[in-house]
């Protein structure tokens, strides 16, 4: 940014400043002006922050995409473990019922 700081001085003097005066706030002014950030510079955060937001944004839906394969093999491996503890609930009735021997007890 160019900084008009002949301009700035000759101002102060046309106003009244004395030679010290207008050296000073010319230097002041010079000092605030660097601290500016320019339309250029905004657009170049800009685009770093839309950079930085895209590679968080693939950076997620690759994660995304781990977590839902995880959980589609939990849900597989749940529900062969639903069908295996079925499998034994149902074998462990079946045997308990065939050492039953049908017969009534006997009563004392």
């Amino acid at each position: 940014m160019a900084i008009p700081s002949l301009k700035w001085y000759r101002r102060l003097m046309e106003a009244g400043f004395t030679d010290e005066q207008a050296r000073a706030m010319t230097g002041i002014l010079i000092e605030r002006e660097e601290d500016l950030v320019t339309n250029e510079d905004l657009a170049r955060e800009l685009q770093d922050v839309r950079r930085e937001i895209g590679d968080l944004r693939k950076d997620m839906e690759h994660g995304f995409a781990l977590m839902e394969r995880r959980f589609a093999e939990m849900e597989r491996e749940f529900a062969q473990l639903r069908e295996e503890t079925q499998r034994k609930l149902e074998h462990a009735m079946a045997s308990s019922a065939g050492t039953r021997t049908g017969l009534p007890r006997r009563r004392r």
